[in-house]
């Protein structure tokens, strides 16, 4: 029983794995087109995907 359960937690760790990775992806496509923002605006947006991070990790 203690078996399954282990192969259950396996499967639910793959899953925040890949949902962390789609994250990720979308935070490079974020950034990438808008290299010359200044130091100011880059603070604000990190604060953005800061929330929108903790957001997504409720949801996991």
């Amino acid at each position: 029983m203690d078996e399954k359960q282990g192969e259950q937690d396996d499967q639910g760790d793959h899953q925040r794995t890949l949902k962390v990775t789609h994250l990720v992806s979308i935070v490079l496509q974020f950034y990438q087109p808008k290299p010359l923002l200044s130091s100011h605006q880059l603070e604000q947006r990190q604060h953005q995907l800061h929330i929108q991070y903790d957001l997504s990790g409720l949801q996991l």
